[in-house]
């Protein structure tokens, strides 16, 4: 199976990302230089910005103005849902949350969500996060970045997990919300204290 037949055939899967897990470490990064979908622009570069769109109360916890775990859980499950800004305007990645959330509210008022903006990812900075392993003598890449463009959405990624044992799966997650929590320092308003 290759690159593009294995996200087809997923592309309604809640699971991917661990099927994904069930490959070779070298499979799985030679993927990033293939396309994953036929609506493609190309493979994801390591110099694109990477924009994931937040929500709140979900992804963001503004008494501590930091992001939550939940934010970063689909990279463990069918894909953490990123766009490229190269393929893509702010404007365009801001209408869709913006609209993703109204939609959200209107099926579930008891659950209203608040859309607050883009976080921003330099897609090297994901694909450096490795973790060690005392049986392998090389660092293990923890995150994958595919290109799974749209029919609707061709700036559309997902950031996959590319290791499953639990005890590496969270230490590379804090070391993805790390690298946001960085960027939303000067994003989001600190929270007004009483």
């Amino acid at each position: 199976m290759d690159c593009i037949e294995f996200f087809s055939q997923n592309s309604g899967n809640k699971q991917k990302c661990k099927d994904l897990q069930k490959l070779s470490q070298e499979q799985l990064v030679g993927w990033e230089g293939e396309s994953a979908s036929a609506h493609s622009p190309g493979p994801v570069q390591d110099n694109e910005i990477l924009c994931r769109q937040i929500v709140s109360p979900v992804h963001y916890d503004p008494e501590t103005n930091s992001l939550t775990a939940a934010a970063f859980s689909d990279a463990s499950s069918f894909g953490m849902s990123v766009n490229r800004l190269a393929h893509a305007s702010q404007e365009y990645i801001e209408e869709l949350g913006e609209n993703r959330v109204f939609r959200h509210n209107q099926g579930n008022p008891e659950k209203e969500r608040l859309y607050l903006g883009t976080i921003q990812f330099l897609c090297a900075d994901v694909r450096q996060i490795t973790v060690q392993f005392e049986t392998d003598p090389a660092p293990l890449r923890g995150f994958g970045v595919y290109d799974t463009a749209l029919e609707t959405d061709r700036s559309h990624a997902d950031i996959c997990e590319l290791v499953h044992q639990k005890a590496h799966t969270r230490s590379i997650r804090l070391s993805l919300r790390d690298l946001a929590n960085r960027f939303i320092a000067g994003v989001f308003p600190q929270p007004q204290l009483n």
